[in-house]
């Protein structure tokens, strides 16, 4: 079967965590894997590479893609896939001067999602489909990035209503307004940049 571009693309490149095969199938490379019991993962952004000159395959990990590589401190675009009572789960889909080709795994804890100690819910900062500007906290090569918004400039920068789909509006650090229904939602808003 020929391959198309788009998705010859996804099946060779990785991104830190991203499991690539059991230790019986593939021997370690020099670059950009690693081993947790008995599987393999990969420990970089980059294209995937299996040599068949060895028993078993060896596999490795090489950035040859230019791709974005996240540090502790970056500022980054998160988009939120889903929230539960004490984490929003997402990917980060661009840093703060370029999108991400690769879409990277990432969470906020409720622990960094303000800097008072108020009770809130988690439910009325994050919803499913928000674009939120945070800064990266911790880099776990085994696991998520964690974020923070903790800084009043961090948040929800881009948001539609879950009802409507309709664009929303901030009003201040804890609302928006739905531009069709003019209804109030609860989000934790960034502060704009411009202010």
């Amino acid at each position: 079967m020929n391959m198309g571009k788009n998705e010859q693309d996804d099946i060779v490149k990785a991104y830190p965590g991203k499991y690539l095969g059991y230790t019986f199938d593939y021997s370690l490379g020099d670059t950009g894997v690693y081993r947790k019991e008995d599987k393999i993962y990969a420990s970089l952004f980059g294209e995937i590479i299996i040599n068949n000159k060895f028993k078993p395959p060896m596999i490795s990990v090489k950035n040859n893609l230019n791709e974005y590589i996240p540090k502790i401190g970056d500022e980054v675009y998160f988009k939120v896939s889903k929230t539960t009572k004490t984490t929003s789960f997402g990917e980060i889909v661009a840093s703060k001067d370029k999108a991400v080709k690769i879409p990277i795994a990432a969470i906020i804890k409720s622990d960094n999602v303000k800097q008072d100690f108020r009770d809130f819910d988690m439910f009325d900062c994050f919803v499913p489909g928000d674009i939120v500007f945070c800064k990266i906290l911790s880099v776990d090569q085994t696991n998520y990035i964690c974020l923070s918004t903790q800084d009043v400039s961090y948040g929800v920068v881009f948001a539609r209503s879950p009802l409507t789909k309709g664009l929303m509006m901030p009003l201040n650090f804890e609302n928006m307004l739905c531009m069709d229904t003019k209804i109030n939602e609860k989000r934790k808003v960034a502060k704009p940049m411009y202010s």
